[in-house]
């Protein structure tokens, strides 16, 4: 039945069903991030609205979710129909709890444009707290919330009216039983979210005696109207926020037995990898960042291991240790117009690694770094010619049994790597003085740990380390906003991996890559 046939006047469906009360009492609460300065008053808005046919389905759980990305970037409005179709195949379409929901989007999100559009994990938020939830609200986008919606329609002061924003309540009764999930999706004074509301064209019509103070906007129906606080708190049973509240997954048909690389290069996504069933090095490119990928070019230029990926004074280059040899080699990544046509200005070194090297381009310098063969030294050398020689060696007497990372950051070259005869993950600082690497300084021993190696990128001024689970296939992402001192932030996505992740930076967003766990498809997110 379509919307436009749907008498909005009567009882609209709810279909929220209380999440366990085990399940809020084990749930990580939502800690505001004290570098983050949450503003007096915030409204985000979506992209695009719609009822998401909760007009007709008790599918408020997840309609709720296709507004989260609708409103949260990068905004992507997910049809009707899709959400439905989810919704019926996971067996929400008539009821479903809030956990249940975010659960499975974490890993089976809605499927567009052939990306999954997924949760990150999620957080319990104690809505009690107004500085919590503002927090929470303006960090990582809009907090679900699970409600006592009968009076909704009824309301004596103010009532929802589905289909046309700009609607406010207050004087909500308490003791209305949790049975509806709606959105939060800003907050401030009565004025100042009017005027906010105002910017998105949208007028509030306010009830005569409606609290001037703090209120919240709130999205369900295919509208979104202003409450305030008293109300919230009485129609309120529980809450979460995501983070992030999207993770845009793709699943590529190709495979590898090895983790991939990530580079990006003029606005689109590289990635490399070693073959399944063969040797050979690939590469193909997304200009969509990253929910389609193709025009690949496969090279004979073979490895047993995954190849290295690195953007250097407006090229491409590839590092991979040899085939049936242990010399490193890398060579530029010829690209003509929108397609790669091959490996060009190759250079074997007389360096030689068991595992695959490490690329980083800093300075108009393009930096190589691997662990040695027959020790476990760690090495960095550079190119001041755009890959043709290489020199100036460095031999750490720091050791580790698998690959290095290096990223550039803040205009210094950063080193990772996991320890040798223990899991802790490590970061250094490349000294260079001059022509000269002189040795790794600042170094920090994290008490993260895996059994491979972390991977390393920088956003923001942020140096970001990711890297998989020890004794579990999770992957997680951390970030250091001082220049590698300390880390934190950790954030432990639900997707796994036997192998170490990618991380690079496109557009200004993280991407993620791995290989599949329990099947070798390579997959790319954008956190």
């Amino acid at each position: 039945m379509a919307d436009n046939v749907v008498d909005l006047t009567k009882r609209l469906p709810r279909g929220a069903i209380p999440s366990p009360r085990y399940e809020l009492a084990a749930a990580k609460p939502h800690v505001p991030d004290p570098k983050i300065a949450v503003p007096p008053s915030f409204l985000m808005w979506p992209v695009q609205m719609d009822s998401w046919n909760n007009y007709i389905y008790g599918d408020c759980v997840s309609a709720e979710e296709a507004f989260a990305k609708a409103t949260a970037a990068p905004q992507t409005f997910i049809p009707q129909a899709t959400v439905v179709a989810w919704a019926s195949a996971h067996g929400y379409l008539n009821g479903a709890g809030l956990t249940a929901v975010m659960t499975s989007m974490q890993t089976d999100g809605f499927p567009l444009n052939n990306a999954k559009y997924d949760d990150g994990p999620y957080n319990s938020v104690n809505w009690n707290n107004a500085g919590i939830l503002q927090s929470a609200i303006y960090s990582y986008g809009p907090v679900k919330i699970g409600v006592g919606a009968g009076d909704f329609q009824s309301n004596a002061n103010g009532l929802v009216t589905p289909g046309a924003s700009g609607w406010a309540m207050y004087n909500y009764p308490q003791n209305q039983g949790e049975d509806h999930c709606v959105s939060l999706c800003g907050y401030g004074t009565l004025a100042q979210l009017v005027a906010l509301f105002r910017q998105h064209n949208v007028t509030v019509t306010v009830p005569n005696g409606m609290p001037t103070g703090l209120c919240y906007a709130m999205f369900t129906w295919n509208s979104i109207g202003i409450i305030d606080q008293q109300s919230m708190l009485n129609m309120t049973y529980e809450a979460w926020v995501r983070n992030p509240a999207t993770v845009i997954k793709v699943t590529l048909p190709d495979t590898s037995p090895r983790s991939p690389a990530l580079a990006s290069l003029n606005g689109s996504l590289y990635l490399g990898w070693k073959g399944d069933g063969n040797d050979n090095l690939n590469v193909e490119y997304s200009a969509d960042n990253g929910v389609t990928f193709g025009h690949k070019y496969t090279s004979p230029e073979t490895s047993p291991q995954a190849p290295a990926l690195c953007v250097h004074n407006g090229n491409l280059y590839i590092a991979w240790k040899g085939d049936g040899n242990d010399n490193l080699n890398v060579a530029r990544v010829n690209i003509s117009g929108n397609a790669i046509t091959g490996f060009v200005s190759k250079v074997t070194l007389p360096d030689t690694s068991p595992v695959g090297p490490a690329l980083a381009s800093l300075n108009g310098r393009l930096y190589l770094a691997w662990k040695g063969d027959g020790n476990d030294n760690l090495n960095v050398e550079y190119s001041a010619d755009n890959g043709a020689t290489f020199g100036h060696k460095y031999t750490s007497p720091e050791t580790s049994p698998q690959a290095p990372t290096l990223c550039a950051n803040n205009g210094n070259l950063y080193i990772g790597w996991k320890g040798d005869g223990n899991d802790n993950l490590n970061v250094a600082l490349v000294n260079i003085s001059g022509d000269n690497i002189t040795g790794l300084t600042n170094k920090v021993i994290l008490p993260d740990t895996s059994p491979v190696s972390p991977t390393l990128a920088s956003l923001n001024n942020n140096l970001y380390l990711g890297w998989k689970g020890d004794g579990n296939d999770f992957l997680n992402v951390e970030y250091s906003n001082n220049n590698g001192v300390t880390f934190g932030g950790k954030y432990t996505l639900a997707e796994t991996s036997p192998q170490a992740p990618a991380l690079c930076v496109q557009n200004g967003s993280l991407f993620i890559a791995w290989k599949g766990d329990g099947n070798d498809n390579l997959n790319v997110a954008r956190l």
